[in-house]
């Protein structure tokens, strides 16, 4: 990995996932982009064209400020040589979600990190920026809730829902995971419907990824269960598990469990990290 974004709107959550993001790039020797994107205040038509330019330059004043010293905070952490960690800051005024894909694409990154929730009554449209951020972007997001603590990560589990092109998806986190030898837990839940079916689908998955696996850390876990999202949380909390990886697609299980997750914050209970893509990356 060469460079991530960090999409900062300075919250506690932004300010944790700013750990991470240091934590990672020194791991990786990457260099970290931090972003923040201002909408343009709304104000009354009558204030004159002056006064407009100077709430916008304060405002971009404000943010530059801030964006340096996060960027300092960065460049404190140091790569395995003992150099430190590289930083840069960007601004821009607008759409949030929309600047976040622009400079994604604009500067090659290949990991978004950015804050999930905190207890604020912003905690919904934060869910939804970063669900429609991983809409718009080609990388993987990090979302990170302001409760996670950085210790590196050992145990990745990749939430799978039985699709022709999980197996892509599992290469992206097992790149993932050899920045820190992580293992990685590919699991499914299969209800007792689903279990004859889905039993040979997750074989067949399971040795298409063992054929080329020259990681060796990888383990294939089937679970039964009519309560799926209970099912998930019990083997996270039970497994130590320091991130869950999930693909947004268009199931209804996983499309009820990406809300689930990320508006009604079932999975951040137990305050981990979660590592999302999106099917349209891996579709052919």
């Amino acid at each position: 990995m060469d460079k991530l974004l960090l999409a900062s709107d300075f919250s506690d959550s932004s300010n944790n996932a700013l750990n991470f993001a240091k934590g990672i790039a020194a791991k990786s020797v990457s260099e970290v982009l931090i972003f923040n994107s201002a909408p343009f205040p709304v104000l009354e038509p009558t204030i004159p064209t002056f006064m407009m330019e100077e709430i916008l330059e304060d405002q971009e004043y404000s943010a530059k400020e801030k964006l340096r010293q996060s960027c300092d905070i960065v460049s404190s952490e140091k790569y395995l040589d003992g150099s430190r960690v590289g930083c840069d800051y960007k601004f821009s005024s607008g759409i949030a979600v929309n600047e976040i894909a622009e400079v994604a694409k604009r500067e090659n990154v290949e990991l978004v990190v950015m804050g999930a929730y905190d207890n604020s009554i912003t905690s919904k449209w934060v869910g939804s920026t970063t669900i429609s951020t991983l809409d718009q972007v080609s990388c993987p997001v990090l979302a990170v809730p302001a409760e996670a603590t950085f210790q590196g990560f050992q145990h990745i589990v990749f939430a799978c829902g039985l699709r022709d092109y999980d197996h892509l998806a599992i290469d992206e986190v097992v790149n993932f995971a050899k920045i820190f030898n992580a293992k990685v837990t590919v699991l499914h839940i299969a209800d007792s419907i689903s279990l004859p079916l889905d039993a040979v689908l997750f074989e067949r998955l399971r040795k298409k990824v063992k054929a080329t696996d020259e990681f060796g850390k990888i383990k294939f876990e089937m679970l039964v269960s009519d309560d799926r999202y209970e099912a998930i949380e019990t083997f996270l909390s039970d497994e130590d598990v320091d991130m869950i990886a999930l693909m947004k697609h268009s199931s209804s299980f996983f499309r009820r469990l990406f809300y689930k997750s990320m508006i009604d914050k079932s999975l951040y209970r137990i305050e981990v990290p979660m590592f999302l893509l999106n099917e349209k990356n891996y579709k052919s």
